[in-house]
C-alpha cells in the first residue's frame, strides 16, 4: 500500500460519510462508515460495492444518484490520477406526511382550475382585436398560470415520491422515439432565439421499461435547466447503448457549475427560490433524480464553470423475447396538445408562446 493511500485512509477515518478509494477496479481503502454502509473492504472488486454506471464514468469529478442495496444514494467522485475517491453521505431523508402541504396543494389546484377557466373566457372575448397591449397582458397571465401549474405539479410529484405513494404506468418504451419527439417540439418553440436543441441516436431503437409521462417530465426538466443556463448555442441530446443499459445524455455549452455547487447538487440543502420564477423553484433536479430512481436508473452530472454541463441518465434494458413486438406510443405534441411542454418549459419560454395558437 502506497503512502498516499495510507494518508487518505487516515484522513477519512473519522468522516461520518462513507468514503472509499477505487483503483484499477479494486477497493484500495474504505473508511469505517463505508465498511458499515456498503460492506466495502480493501482488496475486493469495486463492482461488488458500486454500480457499473458509476464506476465506468471517466470524468475527473462528478456527482451521481443511484440505488445501492435497495436505497437511493447520492455519490460524489473526485479522481486523483488513477485513484477515484467516492463519497456517499450516510444521511437518508425519511419519508413523511404533512397535512398542511396537502391542504395547500388542494387549494392551489382548485384556484388553478378557476384561473384557467377565467383566462380562457377573457381570451375568447378579446379574439382577434387589435388591442396589442391587452393581448400581451393575457399572454403574460397564461405564462404565469403555467408557471404556477408547474410548481404545483412538481410539489405533488416530489411529495408522492418521498412518501412512496407515486403510481406509475410502466410499459415498454422506445427512448429514441420518445426523446426525438420531445426534442423536435422544444426546438420548434425555440425558433427565432439564440438557442436550439439537437437530437441524435446511435441506435434506431433503445427500449426501456418506464412511465411515458414521467420520462417526458424528466427530459423536459433537463432541457429547461440547460436552457436557463445557456445564453446561446445548441443543447445536444443523445440516446446510446452502454452494455446492458440505455443512456440519455444532455450536453449544454452553458455557464456550468463550480465544484461546491456540483458537490451539493443532490444534497437537498439548497432552499427553493420561490421568489425567482426563472429559477424554477429549485425542484427540477430532485424531480429528475426521483424519476430516474423509480425506473431503477442512475444520474451522473459533470460540470465546469464556463464550460457547460453534461448530464447522463442510465436506464436498464429489459429482457425482450423475439416474439415481442414493441408498439411504442407516438410522442407527438402537435397531435396530443402542448400542455405538458408549455408547463415544464414555462420558466424559460417567452410570453409570446402563451397564446391560444398552442393551447388544447
Amino acid at each position: 500500500m502506497s503512502l498516499e493511500i495510507q494518508d487518505l485512509e487516515a484522513l477519512f477515518r473519522l468522516n461520518s460519510d462513507a468514503v472509499l478509494g477505487v483503483e484499477d477496479g479494486v477497493v484500495r481503502f474504505a473508511n469505517p462508515a463505508a465498511q458499515t454502509l456498503l460492506g466495502a473492504e480493501p482488496g475486493q472488486p469495486a463492482a461488488n460495492v458500486l454500480p457499473d454506471t458509476v464506476l465506468g464514468e471517466c470524468a475527473e469529478s462528478f456527482v451521481a444518484s443511484a440505488e445501492i442495496h435497495g436505497i437511493a444514494r447520492e455519490i460524489r467522485c473526485q479522481r486523483m490520477g488513477a485513484l477515484a475517491v467516492f463519497t456517499l453521505p450516510c444521511r437518508v431523508s425519511a419519508p413523511g406526511t404533512d397535512e398542511r402541504l396537502d391542504a395547500v396543494l388542494a387549494v392551489m389546484g382548485e384556484n388553478l382550475f378557476t384561473d384557467r377557466l377565467l383566462l380562457d373566457r377573457i381570451a375568447k372575448r378579446i379574439g382577434s382585436q387589435d388591442d396589442i397591449p391587452l393581448r400581451d397582458s393575457v399572454s403574460m397571465l397564461y405564462r404565469s398560470y403555467y408557471r404556477l401549474k408547474r410548481l404545483h405539479a412538481h410539489l405533488q410529484l416530489q411529495t408522492s415520491m418521498q412518501r412512496g405513494e407515486l403510481r406509475t404506468e410502466q410499459q415498454l418504451l422506445d427512448l429514441t422515439e420518445l426523446a426525438a419527439g420531445v426534442c423536435d417540439t422544444v426546438d420548434r418553440l425555440l425558433r427565432g432565439t439564440a438557442r436550439s436543441v439537437r437530437f441524435s441516436a446511435e441506435t434506431t431503437e433503445a427500449i426501456i421499461r418506464g412511465d411515458k409521462r414521467l420520462v417526458e417530465t424528466m427530459l423536459l426538466n433537463l432541457l429547461t435547466n440547460s436552457l436557463l443556463h445557456t445564453a446561446e448555442g445548441s443543447i445536444s441530446v443523445r440516446v446510446s447503448l452502454q452494455g446492458n443499459g440505455v443512456v440519455l445524455s444532455i450536453d449544454d455549452p452553458g455557464s456550468g457549475m463550480d465544484a461546491e455547487k456540483l458537490r451539493d447538487l443532490f444534497s437537498g440543502e439548497d432552499d427553493p427560490k420561490l421568489n425567482e420564477p426563472e429559477a424554477g423553484a429549485g425542484l427540477g433536479i430532485d424531480i429528475v433524480r426521483g424519476i430516474a430512481e423509480i425506473h431503477g436508473g442512475s444520474v451522473l452530472v459533470e460540470s465546469r464553470v464556463g464550460e457547460g454541463t453534461r448530464l447522463r441518465v442510465c436506464f436498464s434494458r429489459p429482457t425482450i423475447g423475439e416474439h415481442v413486438t414493441l408498439r411504442s406510443p407516438v410522442t407527438d405534441y402537435r397531435a396530443d396538445g402542448l400542455d405538458h411542454v408549455l408547463t415544464e418549459l414555462s420558466v424559460f419560454l417567452d410570453k409570446s408562446i402563451y397564446t391560444q395558437k398552442y393551447f388544447d
